[in-house]
C-alpha cells in the first residue's frame, strides 16, 4: 500500500529519525501489524517492544501515537513510526486483510529464550 503523503511525512520530521526508522524496518524491527479499518497498530521492537498506531484515511496518513518516551517528550514521529510507515509503504497492497505475527518466528524465538534459560539452570 503506497502511503500518498509519505515524503511530506518524512520531510516534516529530523533526518536522523528517517535514518533510524528506515534501518528498523530494513532489520525487520516490525514485529506484528494489522489493520482494524482506518487504523494500523504495530508491534515495533527497540530497547523494548512500542505500539504503534497510525491513523489513515484512504492512503494518506492523518495521526500517528507511539507508546515510546521520544513522541511524549518532543511530540513529533519517532523512529517507530517511521519504520511502521515503511512496512506498510513497502508492503506492496498485502496489508488489505488482517495479519498477526509470523508464528514460526514468535515460537522459535520463545523456545530459543526458554531453552537459553533452562540451560543456564542447569549449568547453575
Amino acid at each position: 500500500m503506497e502511503i500518498a503523503n509519505l515524503q511530506d511525512v518524512l520531510s516534516s520530521i529530523p533526518p536522523e529519525i528517517v535514518k533510524r526508522g528506515l534501518v528498523y524496518y530494513e532489520v525487520g524491527a516490525v514485529k506484528s501489524g494489522v489493520f482494524h479499518g482506518n487504523t494500523f497498530r504495530a508491534v515495533v521492537r527497540g530497547t523494548r517492544d512500542y505500539e504503534v498506531l497510525l491513523e489513515l484515511r484512504g492512503n494518506v496518513l492523518t495521526a500517528f501515537r507511539c507508546t515510546c518516551p521520544y513522541v511524549r517528550q518532543y511530540d513529533s514521529m519517532c523512529k517507530h513510526v517511521v519504520a511502521a510507515l515503511w512496512y506498510i509503504h513497502k508492503s506492496k497492497g498485502d496489508l488489505k486483510r488482517p495479519w498477526a505475527i509470523k508464528r514460526k518466528d514468535v515460537e522459535a524465538e520463545v523456545l530459543s529464550e526458554l531453552f537459553s534459560k533452562s540451560r543456564e539452570a542447569w549449568i547453575d
